[in-house]
């Protein structure tokens, strides 16, 4: 089968809701909980699984009674599961599994029989037991029959197949004995097909509500992961607000003693300037104090020289000439 038909037989399985769990568990743990990054990886997967089940048919024993059956059952209108099924005998593991998963994909729900032929061919153990009792049956198989068939043969009154199993007749007598058979011993089969449909639609029916079960457990595990990511979503937001106002609040802060500091130099220089202006006002009027005192001094013994030089020229004249000649001596 080529990559074309197993995307097409995944596509189906998918559109069904007919994925394997195991490899669906594996896909969703791998993406996360992330619902379309898991179907992505459950398509890798699921291909690599049908590829990889392709890959081993030609090394199948059973591969060579499986065409020997495709070619007799080809020239026979004979009933078989693979008929049920829409393949033939020598079909690859993969195109069954494609088969199966384009039956499960359908709208209307497959009858018992179809149930039951998946079960069988679904399954490699089944199918081979059921090649090989098939082979048996049209004559030219060289395996005996599977514990649980000879005793399902007995169960139905069936000795002489047993004993047809043994190939110890030719094929003309062993044509005859199943022919008898067939007649004899058809209510027997009728009766163990249908109780074989029944079991077989009581397991396709478990089946159903274990991967029902399966699914809505896949989905709580969904919400469960979703709900913890937006639960953690939501605290790093808080986080993310906190840390925006503490920062906003530590430069409002910092705005603030800027400020204050900003005026409290501002009033250091304002009063350091107040104190020079006053220094420089006090020196001022001591500079002045002392001049005016320096000045009065001056003026104090120009009059004291005048005064004593005048009296001394009175003394020797009068008072113009007493002025005359210290008068001078008063400016």
């Amino acid at each position: 089968m080529d990559d074309k038909a197993l995307y097409q037989a995944i596509a189906n399985e998918m559109a069904a809701n007919q994925l394997e769990p195991a490899l669906w568990t594996q896909a969703y743990s791998e993406a996360g909980g992330n619902t379309e990054k898991a179907q992505a990886i459950y398509i890798r997967l699921r291909h690599r699984d049908l590829s990889g089940s392709e890959a081993r048919d030609p090394a199948d024993p059973l591969a060579a009674l499986r065409a020997d059956l495709a070619q007799a059952l080809a020239r026979s209108s004979r009933e078989t599961l693979y008929r049920r099924l829409g393949v033939a005998p020598d079909a690859s593991a993969g195109t069954l599994a494609a088969a199966i998963a384009e039956i499960r994909a359908r709208p209307a729900a497959p009858d018992a029989e179809i149930r039951y032929a998946i079960e069988i061919l679904g399954n490699a153990e089944a199918r081979a037991a059921y090649d090989r009792s098939l082979a048996a049956e049209l004559g030219f198989g060289d395996a005996p029959p599977r514990v649980e068939q000879v005793a399902a043969a007995e169960d139905s009154g069936s000795v002489f197949l047993r004993w047809w199993s043994t190939r110890r007749v030719g094929i003309v007598v062993a044509a005859a004995v199943v022919a008898l058979l067939a007649a004899v011993l058809q209510p027997f089969q009728q009766t163990a097909t249908v109780r074989e449909h029944l079991r077989a639609q009581a397991m396709l029916e478990r089946e159903r509500l274990q991967q029902g079960e399966q699914v809505r457990e896949m989905q709580r595990e969904r919400l469960r992961l979703a709900e913890q990511h937006r639960a953690a979503q939501d605290a790093r937001e808080i986080e993310r607000e906190q840390r925006r106002q503490q920062e906003q609040f530590s430069i409002q802060v910092q705005a603030e003693q800027r400020r204050q500091e900003n005026a409290r130099r501002a009033e250091q220089r304002r009063l350091e300037q107040d104190q020079r202006q006053q220094q420089y006002a006090q020196q001022a009027r001591a500079r002045e104090e002392r001049r005016e005192a320096r000045a009065a001094e001056t003026r104090a013994a120009r009059e004291a020289r005048y005064w004593s030089c005048f009296n001394d020229a009175m003394d020797r004249g009068d008072s113009a000439y007493a002025e005359a000649r210290c008068g001078q001596l008063r400016y």
